[in-house]
């Protein structure tokens, strides 16, 4: 999928608009609106800032080459889709460790668009908490999003492999106990 189609989906969506409805606001065929965001056409950079103002949106460069959070809710949602769960968590550490590289307000930045749901609560939990542990490192404020992610009714323990006990729990981030998922601090970097 192209940077513009997830970036005008993103937008489209959060701002809670049908394609239909982006068109007759920005003045466009519904049709390259569609086109785009399947990827079957990329738009010229003032294009796709007309329609993302139309959503309420802009477009802006970051001084970063690491993925956003919104990036990696899509790449998430397509590995579980495939059924590479491996996959998908790998996607969300790949995102801690860009973050962790990040300072101020870059790292603010990357994470500000609100992603869309992964389809599985426990990887919106988890996400969501990965991003607030590392705003938290640096005492940044957490985008509205993060805050919303919904806690999961069971305790879920990311690592299968890892014991389900008392010292995996105290070993967790409280941003993630707060959305009820267990994973050590140490698994949140690549080795």
């Amino acid at each position: 999928m192209t940077s513009s189609a997830v970036v005008l989906r993103r937008a489209r969506v959060s701002a809670g608009l049908t394609q239909r409805a982006l068109a007759s606001r920005s003045g466009s065929p519904q049709a390259s609106i569609a086109r785009t965001e399947s990827s079957v056409r990329d738009v010229a950079c003032d294009t796709l800032d007309r329609w993302l103002r139309s959503t309420g949106h802009r477009l802006c460069a970051l001084p970063t080459l690491g993925t956003t959070a919104a990036e990696t809710a899509d790449v998430i949602e397509r590995e579980l889709a495939a059924g590479r769960f491996d996959s998908a968590f790998r996607a969300v550490i790949q995102l801690a460790d860009d973050l962790k590289r990040e300072v101020g307000a870059v790292r603010v930045a990357v994470v500000t668009a609100p992603p869309g749901s992964t389809g599985d609560a426990r990887f919106d939990a988890l996400l969501a908490g990965v991003v607030a542990v590392r705003l938290d490192e640096q005492s940044l404020p957490h985008p509205a999003w993060v805050n919303d992610v919904t806690s999961l009714s069971e305790r879920w323990f990311v690592d299968y492999l890892s014991e389900q006990n008392d010292d995996t729990v105290a070993a967790t981030p409280r941003q993630l106990l707060r959305l009820g998922v267990v994973l050590e601090a140490c698994e949140l970097e690549s080795i």
